[in-house]
Order: structure tokens, then C-alpha cells, then sequence
């Protein structure tokens, strides 16, 4: 096997193990965000969305590695999308903001980060949730 070969079969590997990482540290996000709603009605699509976001962050990351020309590239590439609804709940933002840390972790191949995060985040969000059943209205 040639060394471009090796490094290329290393670098799918380390991918692979980066979007799996996202996709169960998404997954148990995705669980969390249903456990901890307090609203009406929960979106389905909101929900869904939360893995699918980690791992495309994770390939955005992935995609970039050290490069900062990719970087700028890429920020720019992606500034033409724009989210049109608006947030209402400020968990929701929360919840958007952690599946993206996730896929950043696992995209940098920090594995062990991405799932002691997501377990420590995750622990500290339930046990507030349920605390905070009580607060004044």
C-alpha cells in the first residue's frame, strides 16, 4: 500500500468516526431537547434536525481542517443562507448551539470531548429542567 493510499484510507476512517460521534452525540441531544420541552406542541422537524446539524458541522470542520483560506471560503459560501423563522423559545437556541459544538468536537476528531460533553451538558440541562419546574410565573 502507497502512503497516499494509507493516509487517504486513515483520513475515511477518522471521518467515519467523526460522523458517527456527531450522529449519537446529536442523537442524545435530539432525546435530551424532547425529554426537557415545556412547550405545546414539540416540531418534529426541530427535533430531526438536531443530529443531522451535528454531523454536518462536524463535515463543515472536517471539510476546513487547518486551513484558513477553506475557512473564509467556506463562510462565505454559506452566508448566502439565512433562517427565516424565527426563534421563540431561547432553549431552542440553546439546544441549536450545543449540536453545533458537538459536530465541531467530533470534526476535530475530539471524540471523548464531544461525548463527555454532551453527558456533562446533557446531566447539567435535565437536572435543571426538572428543578425549575416550580419557578414563579
Amino acid at each position: 500500500m502507497s502512503v497516499f493510499e494509507s493516509v487517504f484510507l486513515s483520513d475515511v476512517g477518522q471521518v467515519i468516526r467523526s460522523l458517527i460521534v456527531a450522529l449519537i452525540c446529536g442523537f442524545l441531544v435530539s432525546l435530551l431537547y424532547r425529554w426537557t420541552y415545556r412547550g405545546s406542541n414539540c416540531s418534529i422537524t426541530f427535533v430531526n434536525a438536531l443530529p443531522a446539524l451535528s454531523m454536518i458541522t462536524a463535515i463543515v470542520i472536517v471539510v476546513i481542517g487547518n486551513n484558513l483560506a477553506r475557512a473564509f471560503g467556506l463562510v462565505g459560501a454559506l452566508s448566502i443562507i439565512r433562517f427565516r423563522t424565527a426563534i421563540k423559545d431561547i432553549q431552542d437556541i440553546v439546544f441549536i448551539f450545543f449540536s453545533l459544538a458537538v459536530g465541531m468536537a467530533a470534526g476535530v476528531g475530539l471524540h471523548s470531548t464531544a461525548v463527555a460533553g454532551t453527558i456533562v451538558i446533557g446531566i447539567s440541562i435535565l437536572i435543571l429542567s426538572r428543578i425549575n419546574d416550580g419557578c414563579f410565573r
